[in-house]
């Protein structure tokens, strides 16, 4: 199974963290300690089995397979082109709340509205720029 990371989403590093942009959503990611790990081995094109196989020592394939569908649950990522499929929230708080995982995946939706701006193509009849 492919891993991809979805067009929709853009991301950058900072020494040991990634910050993820969902432009659909305007929602933005904090991911930090094992969540960079798995967001860069997506990145370079690893499988799902790899993926798992890569980070059986760190946490259980479960913890990752639920890590990857909230991933693909925020719209991130795509597994072989599809969304996963949803995640309830007690996986989710086992997820999150597990050692490996603890604290390296922050959403923060603070910005949404300033990131959702599009001045280029949210004009009304008048155009832009428009003159007094």
């Amino acid at each position: 199974m492919s891993i991809s990371i979805a067009k929709n989403v853009i991301h950058d590093a900072f020494d040991e963290e990634i910050v993820v942009v969902n432009l659909s959503t305007g929602s933005y990611y904090s991911l930090t300690r094992l969540a960079y790990r798995v967001w860069k081995a997506i990145c370079d094109g690893v499988s799902k089995d790899s993926l798992l196989e890569m980070f059986r020592s760190n946490a259980s394939d479960e913890n990752v397979e639920t890590f990857l569908a909230l991933l693909a649950h925020e719209g991130l990522v795509k597994v072989d082109g599809e969304i996963l499929n949803p995640i309830n929230a007690e996986g989710l708080s086992c997820v999150l709340d597990s050692t490996p995982f603890q604290a390296t995946l922050e959403k923060h939706t603070d910005a949404e509205k300033l990131l959702l701006i599009d001045p280029i193509h949210e004009v009304d009849a008048g155009g832009w720029p428009r003159s007094a």
